[in-house]
Parts: structure tokens; C-alpha cells; sequence
């Protein structure tokens, strides 16, 4: 089933054969049902911008499939394209269409090099693709793929430093044919994102009289608003604003000419001579080619800005080698999956399979032995698990998985490589500069986490002069399902996804991992999640780079999270703490996912008669997770009220919550779960303790 990219592109086509191929966002969806209904195609997305007419499917046979994609184009457009397609059109298979898409995702394949314009219609394609359903699992996962390597381009590398768009060299453009814009009237032509770039860049520029003009008058006047500048204009009086502008610069989604040689010889007629220069940066094209003809108007089209694209972005290019390292390891990462999967359902049915017979058998045996105590049926229990995980993780159930899923390598060393290029990450010296550290000075603050867990915390609070008080309140323990937490381990390669709640819950899976000896990389194409930055921390510890940490640690933004990067029906398993709240697992079991809790360990309340001297004793009380709230109720049962008179911070809004139903007085909540984002807001409210 080989992957292909059909296209033409601006490397290949000028922009009057691009825009015979453009298709019309209106119409992509209905494009894409129609692909999807031939025989040889099994999935197909399209991706159709200014610079591009990409199709990207999967087919059941090569040749088969390229000739039906290219009847499509043929018989969709009702045009005979087939000269346009031999000569401007490129077939890329297999690797070459996975690293083709990268680049263009990481804006080296663009016109303007490391534009942000093309990372959101790629994703507007990928939604096109799943309201036509003409998704499946190959291009899903493509797309998804393509779309981090293109945030972690612009995140970590300078490709997208400079800023620059199609709009802003147009208004480049201008100046370099009229030299400065102050004093001069400018009619931009389309109130759609370019449009409102470039009426942005003008106003900037000191234009004398900016005018804007879409076909829907609301839109125009809401670009003017939001300027604080400008005449709203609807189409029907072009000619009069052609009349009075001295440029125009057009950039609408019309299937047909705007400006034609009969509309603007009428508005020059009553211009005395003065010069029109117009720059057209749609595709389709907006100005028929014509209207060059009439004297006094000058053109240009979109292909016009590659040399004033070249001057701007220079400093872009030092950043291409580490780009296209960051695009060899997501085409290497998406190669080894896609080659993998067919043999997945294989490794499933035999899991499944295996754990099917032990069970049948176990409870044989202890329907014939009802004499056996609690003991040995949970050691005999937990033997047979044994016994299943050596089989399967042994020799022969190895070779199977190593055909089925590559080992992912070791991610410590390309992170690390991430790390220079992004800059080292903000201290507290440098996320503290806007508050006051000496505002902790001399307090007393209560904290709560497990021992063995606070030392950083302990130290930052010492440097800003305060006194930590260490009151482990929650002891860490194995969960009450021992046997579920080990499935969960064994059978980690046949969900789509693993999420991992917690630090504990990361060390607890791996504790397990090096007890059954297994290859804790060996997650084949099961991606990881982790519901903050320590988390993700603490993965890579143990050689596992997360493929999505939410910017905010919430299970609700890990949830969107994950119903944006898989598909219903998809299966995803949680490792996380016994008494994790269940609200994630029934979010994505709303979304159709199929959801498996795998409880991880167990926290307890830990009683020390100390803890409730030191809790009365402190200024400032903080909250890292529900756990330590209850803990310090076990210990001091009235801590409720007496956080009436205390400084009480949370990480996390789900922490917060369960505080607040415990009957606490909440001062702040810190939404950055790092030691830093906690300082930080304990800083900002010390003051008032």
C-alpha cells in the first residue's frame, strides 16, 4: 500500500498553471469524497494554497492509483490538464512523500522561507480531510506528524525569526517601485488574512488613505475596526477606489477575474495620468493579465516577490541544517510506524490471546483448589503473569515485536540537541524578574509533597531567604492491583497512545519495565503524553522523549490534546495514581476513544505528630496534588479551618479543586506545574501574608 504525493508547486509552475488547479476551499470537501470513491485510492487529503496543489494518499497499487489520482484532477476540473500535469506535475513515493511534507510543514519548501501561513493550511487540510472522511490511520498519523515538526521547527530554530509573509514582501514590493508610502492611497482588495495583513503593514508605513474592499462589506469595515483606520468599501464601487488609489494590492478567493481591462481603463480614465501599480497575491489570480496592456498600470503577480522574498529572509537560511535534522527524525520516526503497522493487529491478537488462556486457566485451577488461601491464589496469580510476560517479551515473542515495532532510540541525545538550539531553559532568576523574591523573606512555608520529592523546591525557597518546612504528608506505595499495573506495562504496545499523569506514575512504570527486563524503549508505535513539563522530565530520564506535553496541566487540555491526535475508536491507556480522578478517562470515552485506567501506585496518608506543629507553625501552605491535601487533613484535622489564616497555594486547577472541597481558603493557584511556576506565584502573593 504505498504512500505518494501528487503536486505542483511554485518551484515547478507558474502562477497561471497553478491557478488553472487551485480548488476552491468551498469545494475541497466535495473533492475529496469524490478521490476517496476510487477503487485504487485509500486515503487521500489535499493541500491546495497560493504556492501549491499537493494530493497525498495512499493507494493499493502505485500505478493503478497515480493514474486515478490524475483522472480525477482531469475529470473534477472538466478541463483537459493532462499537458499541465506532464509538465509542471511531481510523483514522490513513499520516504520522498513523508520528507516532502515535512519541509513543506517547516516552511522549507515554501517561497518564503519559514512562513507561519503553511502550518495552518496544512491543519485546515487535515480537517478537510476528516470532514470529507477520507482519513484513515496512514495519513492521520502523516499530518499529525507533520504538524509538530512544524511547531518544533519554529519553536527551537530561527527559521521563522524575521517575520515575513506573502503580504508584507508585497508591501516590500511597492516601496521598492514607489519608494515611500506616506502620502500615497492604497486600496487592498480582500478582507481574508493576507488582506488584513497587508492593510496592518500599511498603516504602519504611513499610507495617506487606506481603503479596504471585500465582497462582504461587514468583513471589510471589521478590518478597518480593528486598525482604527481606514474606509470600509464593498465591491460594487471598485472602480471609484481603483480611481483614487495609486496602489492596490489584491488578495481575494474569487474563481474569477476582479480587476479586468474594461473596470480599470474606466478608473484611469478619471486619474489625469497618474500612475496605477497593482500587486496581485491570489491564486487564482484576482487582475486578468490584460489589464498590464493599458498605459500607465504596472502588474505583478505573486511570482513577482521571490526577489524582494530573497533580500528579507537571508537570515533565515542559517537555520536550514538544524531544521532538517528536526525533519530526518519525525520522516524516521513516521517511517518506522507506517512500515510497522501492518503487523500491530498480529502483537494485539496475540496479547490478547495470551491473557485470555491465563485467565481460563487460573480460574480452572482455582475452581479445582477452593482450599488455597488469599496468598497463594494472589502469588500464584502473579506467577502466571510472569510466566506470559517472559513468553511474550522472551526470544520468539521478541523477533515478532522487532518486526512489528522498530525500537524507538534514545531521545536524550536529540533533546539535547533541541536544548541549544531553543536556549537553555529560564531559570528563576529569569522567570522572576517581574516580582520581588525578597518577598519570601523570613516566611515559613509548609511543604506537603512525598519525601524524597522537595529538595529543588526546599533549596529555591532557601536562596530567597525563606524557611521550608518539610511535611511529607503522603507515603508512595505499590497499587491495590498489582497484576493490572503490570499488564498495563506488558501490553503497552498495542494502544495508540500511553498518558502518564504523574512523575510516580513514570517511575512506577519503569520500575516495573527493569523487573520483567524488558527494553524500556521498546514502545514500538505507541506514543507517549505527559500532563506536564516534570513529567515529561522525568520520561526523558528514562530515554523517552514525550510527543505531547500540554501548555497548561489540566486533564481537560490533555484530553483536547488527545482527541485532536487520534481518531474514535483508537485505544489509549492511562497509567496513572489509584486515586486519579476519572474526569479524563469519561472525556475521552465521549469522544469515542477506548479508554483502559491502569492504577500505577498508591499514595497513603502519612501520620507523623510533627506535621501538624509545623502546619500551624508555618505562614504559607502549599498543595502539589489532591494526595497532599488529604494527607494533611489525616494530620490535622481542623487544617481546613485554619486555612482561613494561612497563605494557601496549589499547582494546578485540579489540585485547587479538590482543596477547595475539602473546605480550604485558596490564595492562588500556580498554573505552571514547575518548582518555578510555584515560586513564582508564591512570590506575588507573599506580600500580602
Amino acid at each position: 500500500m504505498p504512500l505518494v504525493c501528487l503536486g505542483l508547486s511554485h518551484n515547478t509552475a507558474p502562477v497561471e498553471v497553478r491557478e488553472r488547479h487551485a480548488f476552491p476551499a468551498a469545494r475541497m470537501v466535495e473533492a475529496l469524497v469524490a478521490l476517496r470513491d476510487y477503487d485504487h485510492v485509500r486515503e487521500a487529503a489535499m493541500l491546495s494554497t497560493c504556492g501549491r496543489l499537493e494530493i497525498y494518499a495512499e493507494l493499493d497499487d502505485y500505478e493503478s492509483g497515480v493514474e486515478q489520482v490524475k483522472s480525477f484532477l482531469r475529470n473534477f476540473r472538466h478541463g483537459d490538464v493532462q499537458h499541465d500535469m506532464d509538465s509542471y506535475m511531481y510523483t514522490l513515493l513513499g520516504t520522498q512523500a513523508i520528507e516532502h511534507l515535512f519541509r513543506v510543514a517547516t516552511g522549507l519548501d515554501s517561497m518564503l522561507i519559514g512562513e507561519a501561513e503553511i502550518l495552518g493550511q496544512i491543519k485546515e487540510a487535515y480537517v478537510q480531510a476528516q470532514k470529507a472522511r477520507s482519513l484513515g490511520k496512514s495519513l492521520h498519523s502523516l499530518f499529525r506528524e507533520a504538524l509538530t515538526a512544524g511547531k518544533e521547527a519554529r519553536s527551537t530554530t530561527r527559521i521563522a525569526g524575521e517575520s515575513v509573509s506573502v503580504a508584507t514582501a508585497a508591501i516590500d514590493l511597492a516601496k521598492t517601485k514607489l519608494g515611500s508610502l506616506e502620502g500615497k492611497t492604497v486600496l487592498v482588495v480582500g478582507a481574508g488574512k493576507m488582506g488584513s495583513t497587508a492593510a496592518k503593514r500599511l498603516r504602519l508605513e504611513g499610507c495617506a488613505e487606506l481603503l479596504v474592499a471585500n465582497r462582504s462589506g461587514e468583513r471589510a469595515r471589521n478590518v478597518v475596526e480593528s486598525l482604527g483606520s481606514g474606509t470600509a468599501i464593498e465591491l460594487p464601487v471598485l472602480v471609484d477606489a481603483l480611481s483614487r488609489a495609486d496602489i492596490v494590492v489584491t488578495s481575494t478567493g474569487a474563481t474569477h477575474f476582479l480587476l479586468t481591462p474594461g473596470n480599470v481603463a474606466e478608473a484611469m480614465q478619471g486619474r489625469a495620468g497618474r500612475p496605477l501599480f497593482i500587486i496581485d497575491i491570489a491564486v487564482p489570480r484576482d487582475v486578468d493579465p490584460d489589464v498590464a496592456g493599458i498605459p500607465g498600470v504596472s502588474v505583478a503577480d505573486i511570482d513577482a516577490l521571490k526577489g524582494v522574498i530573497e533580500v528579507t529572509i537571508e537570515r533565515r537560511r542559517v537555520a536550514i541544517p538544524l531544521v532538517e535534522e528536526i525533519i530526518g527524525e519525525h520522516v524516521e520516526r513516521y517511517a518506522a510506524w507506517y512500515q510497522a503497522r501492518v503487523a500491530v493487529p498480529v502483537v494485539s491478537s496475540l496479547v490478547q490471546k495470551a491473557e485470555a488462556v491465563r485467565e481460563a486457566e487460573i480460574e480452572r485451577l482455582f475452581s479445582r483448589c477452593p482450599d488455597l488461601s488469599e496468598r497463594q491464589r494472589m502469588l500464584i496469580t502473579g506467577a502466571s503473569l510472569t510466566i506470559i510476560s517472559k513468553l511474550l517479551h522472551g526470544q520468539p515473542g521478541r523477533r515478532l515485536g522487532d518486526r512489528a515495532h522498530p525500537r524507538r532510540p534514545l531521545r536524550s541525545a536529540p533533546a539535547r540537541t533541541r536544548a541549544r538550539r531553543a536556549g537553555t531553559r529560564r531559570d528563576l532568576g529569569d522567570r522572576s524578574d517581574r516580582v520581588n523574591p525578597a518577598s519570601l523573606s523570613g516566611k515559613k512555608v509548609l511543604i506537603t509533597r512525598a519525601a524524597g520529592t522537595s529538595d529543588e523546591f526546599a533549596a529555591k525557597l532557601r536562596e530567597a531567604g525563606a524557611e521550608p518546612l518539610l511535611a511529607p504528608v503522603i507515603a508512595i506505595g505499590p497499587p491495590d492491583d498489582e497484576a493490572g499495573a503490570d499488564l498495563g506495562v506488558r501490553i503497552v504496545e498495542t494502544y495508540a497512545w500511553i498518558v502518564f499523569t504523574s512523575q510516580n506514575g513514570v517511575d512506577a512504570f519503569f520500575d516495573r519495565v527493569w523487573a520483567h527486563g524488558d527494553d524500556a524503549r521498546a514502545f514500538g508505535d505507541t506514543r507517549v503524553a505527559a500532563i506536564g513539563p516534570k513529567t515529561a522530565e522525568r520520561l526523558l530520564q528514562n530515554g523517552i522523549r514525550a510527543d505531547f506535553v500540554p501548555s497548561r496541566f489540566t486533564g481537560d487540555d490533555v484530553a483536547a490534546g488527545l482527541l485532536e491526535r487520534t481518531l474514535p475508536g483508537d485505544r489509549i491507556s492511562l497509567y496513572c495514581a489509584q486515586d486519579f480522578r476519572d474526569a479524563l478517562a469519561q472525556t475521552l470515552r465521549e469522544g469515542e476513544r477506548r479508554v483502559d485506567v491502569y492504577p500505577a501506585y498508591k499514595t497513603s496518608p502519612l501520620i507523623d505528630p510533627h506535621i501538624a506543629e509545623l502546619a500551624r507553625e508555618a505562614d504559607v501552605w502549599t498543595f502539589a496534588s489532591e494526595s497532599s491535601v488529604r494527607g494533611l487533613l489525616a494530620n490535622l484535622p481542623e487544617a481546613a479551618a485554619l486555612s482561613q489564616g494561612k497563605s494557601v497555594i496549589c499547582i494546578g486547577p485540579v489540585t485547587a479543586d479538590g482543596a477547595r472541597e475539602a473546605g480550604f481558603a485558596i490564595t492562588a493557584v500556580a498554573e505552571d506545574s514547575t518548582v518555578e511556576g510555584l515560586l513564582e506565584t508564591l512570590f506575588r502573593t507573599a506580600t500580602s501574608v
